[in-house]
């Protein structure tokens, strides 16, 4: 089960020679070819080839235009530390941003067309990535602003997820589509494993807030590229790790492996049952796709699957 097989609400459209000579405009750019990229489920992302050969992600960003400052803020911060695209324009007031054109394709498209060894061999490093990101600390959990500084600050990363679960869960879409009995049962497994999940985000770090297999570039078996920055947050490592975790399948293990390792390469604490709080933590994600109107029949039905399947693992836990 994979984001693959979702369909976009809105289908990003392609672009004239002069809608793109205007949304160049100051950047130094010259496209000859700029074709639309069907991944990504909000933003309209292009790809752009200019006049000297260069190959360039074009993205106008229409969910949060706001989000490009941070966005941009933190691949210039990560740049050498992680794989990311380098910034070549941005304009914040157009909302759009050109950034290099990394090689690879997704971890999602690897895996949705059946190559487990190239995405297996490509673990180390996710894990890797995903432990560098994380040994950034802040020194209170919240949302991040336009230079990546906490700017609307929670009492700790817990009370933080758990408003998020309670955000989500009171949308009378996500009540709608999920019913009452299943929100019920997140909020007392969040109840029920409360101190262990205070205890494991007691120290705020950088969080991805959207690292599963559609944001990750994958090229000869190594992490190439983490992309889409624009959820990031001062929170817990956990978060990214259940998403990157949720739709492995039978690969689960393998990168569970990868992701725990890196961590202790690093030095970073690595809580027991560190597994089950990440799946605990995902379900908020989860939750908050269901409350979107947005979501689709095919992404209800699996986020459902989905969400089904960590209640009954963290019941028994």
């Amino acid at each position: 089960m994979v984001e693959r097989s979702w369909q976009r609400a809105d289908p990003v459209e392609p672009l004239s020679p002069d809608e793109v000579a205007d949304l160049l405009g100051g950047s130094g750019l010259t496209a000859v070819r700029c074709e639309p990229i069907a991944e990504g489920l909000a933003n309209a992302n292009y790809r752009l080839e200019d006049a000297d050969g260069g190959r360039w992600l074009l993205r106008r960003y229409r969910r949060d235009p706001a989000s490009l400052g941070l966005e941009t803020t933190l691949l210039r911060k990560m740049a050498g530390r992680i794989p990311v695209s380098t910034v070549r324009f941005a304009d914040p007031a157009r909302g759009v941003v050109v950034l290099e054109f990394l090689p690879g394709r997704t971890l999602q498209s690897v895996l949705a067309e059946g190559n487990p060894d190239e995405a297996r061999a490509a673990a180390p490093t996710i894990g890797t990535t995903l432990a560098e990101i994380a040994a950034h600390p802040y020194g209170s959990a919240g949302l991040l602003d336009a230079n990546g500084l906490v700017a609307d600050a929670w009492p700790s990363v817990y009370d933080g997820l758990s408003g998020f679960l309670e955000h989500g869960s009171t949308q009378p879409t996500a009540l709608g589509r999920a019913g009452a009995g299943r929100l019920d049962r997140v909020r007392r497994c969040w109840l029920a494993h409360e101190a262990a999940l205070r205890a494991a985000t007691a120290f705020p770090c950088l969080s991805h807030g959207d690292f599963k297999p559609a944001n990750l570039l994958i090229h000869e078996g190594k992490l190439t590229g983490v992309l889409d920055w624009e959820f990031a947050h001062a929170g817990t490592w956990l978060m990214d790790a259940g998403q990157l975790l949720r739709y492995l399948g039978p690969l689960r293990a393998v990168f569970a492996q990868a992701v725990e390792q890196a961590r202790r390469r690093r030095g970073l604490p690595v809580p027991d049952a560190w597994e089950a709080l990440a799946r605990l933590v995902d379900t908020a994600s989860l939750v908050d796709f269901l409350g979107r109107p947005e979501t689709g029949e095919r992404q209800t039905a699996d986020v459902l699957t989905l969400l089904d399947e960590s209640l009954a693992l963290l019941e028994r836990a």
